[in-house]
């Protein structure tokens, strides 16, 4: 450690980075040197996403300078492209060095289609746009049959169904013709993450909208017209809108598993090192959401109080997951505790006030403070 105040450095623009750098600068357990490193000068409200193609909402940008505003931390705009956590040092892909005693990855994921075009995959250029035409079409009667497909491996499947929900209500409302929309799904139920009473209210709302749930099951192939999954059934389909498969964003120097993702112990620090830390989708925890982003954030947040302050204790991980499913007319608060094998849902009140979509000790509250852009 430094001998003058230590030095965090931070990697990241999501809700964990940002989570972390506001934590980090308002501790009061440690008086640090913050610099925070991210590939974005805007944040944006990602959650929201979702709704653009149905012109319910457009998505929030903040300033990132505006979210952690504070003379404890320096923003750079960049990358981390490599790690020395041995020498407490990284490094930028143009050779800039950071000095640190202790770092917080936070540099998430990247996106891959898992079947190729006419299947359009949520995240790859153009897909909302895209989306946005099979919205159209829903409107005008041209398609009749519309799968959304979730891939095997670690994801978020919420988005998936607020798809598919609120293109089977458009149907409802504004087509002519009998729309079938469809999901299929690894899952065992729908959004099983939750726990089996929350899974339960999934299924009612898909089954009230008419949304037909494959489960255990993965899109194999599609050719235009027929959608080929990998229980070998086979469906007639109009158009396909998958989510992507994710890979780990993790700088080099930093040990990850095939896929890239980074192994950490319950307070988020990477394991073979003592003074890196690594929270949200880069982690190798299954479930990719930034609510756990900012949770794990709060995690890494008391160690390093632990490590290089004055805190006493450190607080792990809880894998508490909350979320709120939306449709164009209904919401849906769901809580669980994620477990190994399964969830356990945990009761919760249904909201009636404004709508929140990642919810964060530090970053929530901060975003309701301050104005988008």
């Amino acid at each position: 450690m430094s001998e003058s105040r230590p030095e965090i450095l931070i990697a990241g623009s999501g809700p964990g980075a940002l989570e972390a750098t506001l934590g980090l600068s308002r501790s009061p357990h440690l008086d640090a040197a913050i610099a925070l490193i991210s590939p974005q000068i805007e944040f944006q409200y990602r959650p929201n996403m979702v709704m653009e193609p149905f012109g319910v909402q457009t998505t929030a940008r903040y300033a990132v300078a505006d979210v952690i505003r504070n003379p404890n931390v320096t923003q750079w705009k960049g990358t981390i492209e490599r790690v020395d956590a041995a020498a407490g040092k990284a490094w930028s892909p143009e050779g800039d060095e950071f000095n640190f005693d202790a770092l917080v990855v936070a540099t998430g994921t990247e996106t891959h289609a898992v079947v190729p075009a006419p299947v359009v995959t949520f995240g790859t250029p153009g897909s909302l746009d895209r989306l946005k035409e099979i919205v159209q079409e829903i409107d005008d009667g041209s398609v009749r049959n519309v799968l959304f497909s979730a891939p095997p491996g670690p994801t978020w499947h919420l988005p998936l169904y607020e798809f598919a929900l609120m293109c089977a209500d458009r149907a409802e409302r504004q087509s002519a013709q009998q729309i079938a929309i469809a999901i299929a799904t690894p899952e065992s139920d729908p959004l099983d993450v939750f726990g089996a009473e929350n899974s339960l209210a999934v299924a009612r709302m898909c089954a009230e909208l008419g949304v037909a749930v494959h489960t255990n099951t993965t899109l194999e192939s599609y050719d235009g017209t027929t959608a080929h999954l990998s229980d070998r059934s086979s469906y007639p389909v109009d158009r396909v809108f998958a989510m992507p498969r994710l890979t780990g964003r993790a700088p080099e120097g930093l040990p990850t598993n095939d896929a890239g993702f980074v192994h950490v112990d319950d307070n988020q620090l990477v394991i073979g090192t003592s003074n890196v830390y690594a929270v949200g989708d880069v982690t190798d925890f299954r479930i990719k959401q930034g609510g756990l982003a900012s949770e794990q954030a709060d995690s890494a947040i008391s160690a390093i109080e632990n490590r290089l302050g004055d805190r006493e204790d450190t607080s792990p991980f809880s894998r508490e997951i909350e979320a709120m499913l939306l449709t164009a007319d209904r919401r849906l608060a769901m809580r669980a505790l994620i477990g190994d094998d399964a969830s356990q849902s945990i009761a919760i009140e249904q909201p009636t006030g404004p709508v929140q979509k990642i919810f964060s000790r530090l970053l929530s509250e901060r975003l309701r403070e301050i104005s988008p852009l």
